[in-house]
């Protein structure tokens, strides 16, 4: 448009009026159409909160808002200072956070609802106590339901109700561990759940199979796997006849040994572990390093029985489908804080409220966005606020020391309630005794 007088004036002809809603995302190629699609500015209306400018890696700039007033001097400034969303208390300490870099425009904001809880802020020893002190308090509030129990009436929340937010996805790792052990229901959002791995999938179709030998679908669906099938011939053969006798030799043989496999697991699967089953199958695959099987490993250990371990697994699976096929999920939401921008939820859990978390200590990160982005979390809470960190952390294998995060020393105590969970729990303290 710029030097094209005919396209730019053809274009304002079509489109009179112009509507930029959230802003504070603009980058300046986004602002130079906005100035030129605006004309005189006279029929131009945007909408935005800067306070919630988390793009800046995208180019997205904050002052433009600056900018707009300069380039439009007519134009008229409305300040919507009543939150809907946020109880007093919890809107209370995220003003204290956001309200500190220098030069920043100060807008009065109140709650609109005045009652509430103080936000409160859970010290833990490690990302593992974190994950259990989340998965507590969930089971808590929703009455001490497993996903077993969801479809059960009970007071409390429910898990969609619960959103549980991090820096980074990596963070998602422990707590999704946390969450299947405890068999609570939840989805990952905006990024792949583990349980969505190749070689995870292919290991409980496995082990699916082994723990139904009379299920011929699962025996299909096994035998398909590229580990006893890589050329798809054989279970083409056996899904169009069912007698194995009409096999070709090669065909037979294939089959007889793939059998052979199921027969040697099934013989284990009754006296090892879930764990060792899974690790057997890894070692046989070469799939000793894969991450992804470490982890279902892992998350095995806390199970007696196979088919225990399965049944849990596949609820989580089912919560993820309902969400992919558009369904209202019940299950706790996991994302980060970006993916949490623009929405909102009853309670809020915000984990690693840490100094190299939140804020990020990278060389070319922006103190004051990390800031802005700690406040859109915080206000992303409705009703109930928990913040955690933990003294220590794993990052790249290695153990180290944290410190909470220095955007809480921003907020008065008095807007605040302090716990801390000991290091050392009973066997049998409370619900999580898969730990």
């Amino acid at each position: 448009f710029e030097g094209n007088a005919d396209a730019l004036g053809a274009w304002l002809r079509q489109f009179p009026h112009v509507l930029v809603d959230e802003f504070q995302d603009v980058n300046s190629v986004q602002y130079r159409l906005v100035k030129l699609w605006a004309g005189d500015g006279m029929n131009l209306f945007v909408i935005g909160d800067p306070d919630q400018a988390i793009y800046g890696f995208r180019g997205a700039d904050h002052r433009f808002f600056g900018e707009l007033q300069k380039d439009f001097p007519r134009s008229q400034r409305l300040a919507l200072d009543t939150s809907y969303r946020c109880a007093e208390p919890i809107l209370a300490a995220a003003l204290e956070v956001i309200r500190k870099p220098p030069g920043r425009a100060d807008v009065p904001l109140s709650a609109r609802r005045k009652e509430g809880v103080k936000p409160r802020i859970i010290d833990v020893a490690s990302e593992t106590a974190e994950g259990i002190a989340v998965v507590h308090e969930i089971s808590r509030m929703v009455g001490g339901a497993t996903m077993l129990q969801s479809h059960e009436e009970h007071k409390g929340r429910s898990f969609a109700d619960i959103a549980v937010l991090f820096r980074t996805g990596q963070q998602a790792d422990k707590l999704e561990e946390c969450f299947l052990k405890e068999g609570i229901p939840y989805r990952v959002v905006g990024q792949r759940s583990f349980l969505e791995a190749k070689s995870v999938r292919e290991a409980l179709t496995f082990f699916r199979c082994v723990t139904n030998p009379d299920d011929r679908f699962r025996f299909l669906q096994c035998l398909s796997l590229s580990r006893f099938d890589p050329s798809g011939k054989l279970a083409q053969a056996m899904k169009l006849q069912a007698d194995p006798q009409t096999l070709s030799h090669p065909l037979a043989t294939q089959l007889k040994a793939f059998k052979n496999v199921l027969e040697e697991h099934r013989a284990r699967v009754g006296v090892e572990r879930p764990e060792q089953a899974l690790a057997r199958w890894a070692e046989e695959g070469q799939l000793q390093d894969d991450e992804d099987m470490k982890r279902l490993a892992r998350l095995a250990a806390g199970f007696e029985d196979m088919k225990a371990f399965l049944q849990r697994v596949l609820l989580c699976q089912e919560a993820e489908c309902e969400r992919v096929s558009g369904a209202v999920s019940e299950a706790v939401n996991l994302m980060t804080l970006h993916a949490a921008k623009g929405l909102e939820f009853p309670v809020v859990f915000i984990a690693g409220v840490e100094d190299g978390l939140i804020p990020m200590r990278k060389r070319d990160s922006d103190l004051d966005e990390e800031r802005r982005l700690f406040y859109v979390g915080l206000t992303r809470a409705k009703d109930d606020l928990i913040l955690l960190t933990a003294r220590s952390r794993t990052e790249h294998g290695k153990v180290e020391s944290r410190a909470p995060s220095p955007f809480l020393e921003d907020i008065p105590d008095g807007l605040l309630e302090r716990e801390k969970v000991a290091r050392k729990r009973k066997p049998d303290d409370g619900q999580l005794k898969l730990f």
